[in-house]
């Protein structure tokens, strides 16, 4: 049985509903909808589709999206070897959430805000790069390379950084809360003497 998502707000004043419901076609899934809100028909700007025409754009909105930072990265890696040659990756403001960067060489990358919550970054390098007002949470940073690293006014939480290196790492106001780090490593990133 086909399953279709809508989006209505059943008043005016009321905050938009949002749902899945299982229907045998477009008109039994307006006609359920009409009965669950009581009402003799929806509001005009209600919005109803096929839940696998969703799930086609997304897949291909993802794919545009993998391709496109593939040809970044490409860029970037022609840059490190020769800068006439390629370009500095600009990822600033891009969502990369849940991608597999692992080992990437990501070196003097601009990440501005980028969304990488839950990226796999293990062993990636990203010495010098801006990720200032990146989203990081839950992401895997283990061993990671980050020296010289903006990190300020990243979102850390829940993150892994353990066996990271943190030297001369920027992580002013950045949130750590729940971040897998050692402490050694999170004193020299912050300059901690010793007692």
């Amino acid at each position: 049985m086909p399953v279709f998502v809508y989006h209505l707000r059943p008043d005016p004043h009321a905050p938009l509903e949002s749902g899945e419901i299982d229907a045998e076609d477009r008109d039994d899934a307006m006609r359920q909808l009409r009965i669950r809100y009581c009402r003799p028909s929806l509001p005009p700007d209600t919005v109803l589709i096929d839940k696998s025409v969703v799930e086609a754009e997304e897949s291909r909105a993802r794919s545009a999206r993998l391709r496109h930072l593939l040809r970044v990265l490409h860029a970037h890696h022609e840059w490190l070897q020769d800068p006439a040659q390629g370009r500095r990756a600009d990822l600033a403001g891009r969502n990369l959430s849940n991608l597999k960067l692992a080992g990437k060489d990501l070196r003097d990358a601009d990440l501005t805000g980028a969304d990488l919550t839950g990226a796999d970054l293990t062993e990636a390098v990203l010495t010098g790069a801006n990720l200032t007002r990146a989203t990081l949470q839950g992401a895997c940073l283990r061993s990671a390379d980050l020296s010289q690293a903006d990190l300020s006014d990243v979102d850390l939480r829940d993150a892994d950084l353990l066996d990271a290196a943190l030297a001369g790492v920027d992580l002013w106001r950045a949130n750590l809360q729940g971040c897998r780090i050692s402490p050694a490593a999170l004193h020299a990133a912050l300059g901690c003497r010793e007692g």
